[in-house]
């Protein structure tokens, strides 16, 4: 049963998740808007940098200042410097202590008052309205490493806000809320938002203080699942990440997780005896997330729409919210058609073997004079292409007109009847005509499967007549001469196939001049 899990100990409050924000007063021209201030930490009394953003009404004009009163959240001291604060307003700024030109702000903060003032300097562009992003602390990087020691949660827990104002002319409150050490950090990664549907849940939460033998850690998930048939399988508890504890549902011993559910409720209760855990991050996963195996269908998201809070508890005194959403339907079905694609092509070429690049030597193949006894090959390849995105898979079949090379003016013919199991050896044969394949080949890194040859075209083929193994070629039907294996290939526009045709004539076989063939291919997809 997996995993171990961390006390909670301060309250988890909802603002440690959630930058509240509360309507502002409106100084002589507007209220800003949009505004946020996402903090590093909530927790009273703790160091923490800050990213506040706010959409200003106004255009921000040279000589006017932007101010933040961060009294009643922050306490600046003394060590605060100018490289603690980036500012962009249509860019980022150059910030200046003193000495300011043109198109440059002059960022100044008084511990005594805690108020950052920001004054746009003199003959500068002006910055129209727009949104404004002020970094404190570890996030102002430009200058240099922001240090967010310099600016602290104030002592008192609870709603707070940061007072923007100035002669720039908007105005407002940013709210925050701080918490008395709370858990914080908290989401819960769920693997579906569809109500009434099966969802595995993945919490973190990060605790403040120690977990503590015989305390518990509660989930509250009723806003958001009914568990059907819950068993410990379907929890891991890693106290800090990383770090498995063992889960067990009774017979609780030192060093133990145990886990019970009654309704929606979790408990986990460290067991007695146990090593104290460290605050710190701790992630709990339930359903198919957890490696019991969890099964998704005991948690069974609830059957209406919106915002769900989960809420953990429990003795260890870390308390908070965290919320999750809701929705009729979290997915999109995709379509698409893939037309059915079959590119075949052949031509003939007089070289040693078939390239890449398309032959273009016409479409016949001469044998030239036989010598009665001595077999021999065409000079002339005859070059084939095939690309299919045929499931499965393509075909090159063959078929003659004559069964063989016919004179007409002797009513010979040299034959070369098709079987299927066997092949032609030339050097042997007495009289015989055929193909043989003398390559497939596939573009390099191109998709798809490698072409084969098939019996009984699959013999030893090589440009030496004297020692190829032909297949003989059928005028009944179309025989298969090569397959792609049943998959889909992917030529790459090169020549996939490389075919020889060669015959063998007797001592006896009748002199004509007009020994003819005419051989058809065709390539057949399986779509």
């Amino acid at each position: 049963m997996k995993t171990k899990m961390m006390s909670l100990a301060s309250k988890l409050t909802t603002a440690a998740m959630v930058v509240s924000m509360f309507a502002m007063s409106m100084p002589a021209n507007a209220a800003i808007s949009l505004q946020s201030d996402v903090m590093s930490s909530y927790v009273v009394n703790t160091n923490s940098s800050h990213v506040i953003t706010f959409t200003t009404a106004a255009a921000w004009d040279a000589g006017d200042t932007i101010t933040l009163d961060m009294s009643a959240v922050a306490d600046i001291t003394a060590g605060w410097a100018l490289t603690d604060i980036d500012v962009y307003a249509g860019g980022e700024k150059t910030l200046v202590a003193a000495g300011c030109v043109a198109d440059e702000v002059t960022a100044t903060a008084v511990p005594a008052t805690d108020i950052i003032t920001l004054s746009l300097c003199a003959a500068s562009t002006q910055i129209p309205a727009g949104q404004i992003v002020i970094d404190l602390g570890a996030t102002a990087t430009t200058g240099g490493a922001g240090d967010s020691s310099h600016v602290v949660n104030v002592g008192t827990a609870g709603a707070h806000n940061i007072t923007v104002a100035g002669t720039q002319g908007d105005g407002g409150t940013i709210g925050v809320t701080l918490t008395s050490g709370a858990a914080t950090v908290m989401s819960d990664k769920m693997g579906r938002s569809m109500i009434s549907t099966a969802s595995s849940h993945t919490i973190l939460f990060t605790r403040y203080s120690p977990w503590n033998a015989e305390d518990t850690i509660t989930i509250d998930l009723s806003e958001i699942a009914v568990l059907a048939s819950f068993a410990v399988t379907d929890v891991d508890v890693e106290a800090p990440v990383a770090s498995d504890q063992t889960l067990v549902d009774a017979d609780c011993d030192a060093n133990e997780i145990e886990v019970t559910a009654v309704g929606s409720l979790i408990t986990l209760e460290l067991c007695a005896g146990s090593d104290t855990i460290a605050a710190g991050t701790t992630m709990v996963q339930l359903g198919s997330v957890a490696a019991g195996p969890g099964v998704d269908a005991h948690f069974m998201n609830v059957g209406s729409t919106g915002s769900k809070a989960l809420d953990i508890a429990g003795t260890t005194g870390d308390v908070g919210t965290m919320y999750v959403s809701l929705m009729t339907n979290d997915q999109i079905q995709v379509t698409a058609d893939i037309t059915s694609a079959l590119t075949f092509d052949i031509d003939t070429l007089h070289a040693a073997t078939c390239t890449q690049a398309k032959p273009d030597g016409g479409y016949s193949v001469g044998l030239g004079t036989l010598t009665p006894g001595t077999a021999k090959t065409a000079d002339n390849h005859i070059c084939m292409m095939l690309d299919s995105n045929a499931q499965d898979g393509a075909v090159i079949q063959v078929k003659s007109l004559n069964e063989g090379l016919t004179s007409a003016s002797v009513s010979h013919t040299i034959v070369g009847t098709y079987a299927a199991g066997a092949t032609t050896d030339l050097s042997s044969a007495v009289e015989a005509y055929g193909i043989c394949v003398l390559a497939t080949t596939k573009a390099a890194g191109s998709e798809g499967s490698d072409p084969q040859q098939v019996l009984p075209y699959n013999g030893s083929c090589v440009v030496d007549a004297a020692t190829n193994e032909v297949g003989g070629v059928d005028n009944a039907d179309f025989q298969t001469m090569v397959n792609t294996n049943g998959a889909p290939l992917d030529g790459d526009g090169y020549n996939t196939v490389d075919v020889l045709v060669s015959a063998k004539a007797l001592s006896t076989t009748p002199a004509a001049i007009d020994y003819t063939d005419t051989l058809t291919f065709r390539a057949v997809g399986t779509f």
